[in-house]
């Protein structure tokens, strides 16, 4: 499993031409969700 940065993530994704993001996490009950985020807001999603 490779480790990257915040910038690799922002790099990567402009060297792509990425459009959006798909985000996907499982909620308190155990279930599977997913978003679609356009790109511009890929800063403020992995902000902590």
């Amino acid at each position: 499993m490779a480790n990257y940065t915040k910038e690799d993530i922002f790099r990567f994704a402009d060297e792509q031409n990425v459009k959006f993001i798909r985000l996907q996490f499982t909620d308190i009950l155990g279930i599977i969700k997913n978003v679609e985020i356009p790109v511009s807001q890929l800063k403020k999603s992995l902000r902590q």
